[in-house]
């Protein structure tokens, strides 16, 4: 039985995922792969709210988290809810922000529209958005915040 912990190359992270530029794609593997996720959720999740970032709701530990809700259906970032019906998700717009030791995503469940030149265009977002926070420590990115 193997204990050590995963290694960003046991989880077949980009060689570019843990490193200050490589948010992104350290992001994408992120949402991709539950293993990813399970070694890169800081033990402790803070659960704040997005209009008072500042109050700390609520502190999780991480096996207690699963708050976790983007994920990617053909190729399009979807909002993961258990009561979605079979093929039923939402789609979500994405925005990112970098700022060197931080990474947001900030995400809103959008109605699209395919526009001519391939690109969907966001026609009108809907609920309440949200964001996820990542901190780089310990030499990779790790989720620290949820922002509802």
């Amino acid at each position: 039985m193997n204990l050590r912990a995963p290694t960003p190359e046991t989880l077949n992270l980009p060689a570019a995922a843990c490193t200050l530029e490589g948010y992104w794609e350290f992001f994408e593997s992120y949402v991709g792969s539950e293993r990813v996720r399970a070694a890169y959720t800081w033990p402790q999740v803070q659960v704040r709210r997005l209009q008072a970032q500042d109050q700390n709701v609520v502190t999780l530990k991480k096996e207690n988290y699963d708050g976790f809700r983007i994920g990617l259906h053909d190729s399009r970032w979807v909002y993961l809810d258990a009561a979605n019906q079979a093929g039923q998700v939402a789609r979500l717009d994405l925005q990112e922000k970098s700022n060197g030791q931080t990474f947001r995503v900030d995400y809103t469940r959008a109605v699209f529209q395919e526009a001519e030149d391939g690109d969907d265009k966001v026609v009108r977002t809907y609920c309440d958005p949200g964001a996820y926070v990542f901190e780089f420590r310990n030499g990779c990115w790790h989720l620290t915040q949820e922002l509802r």
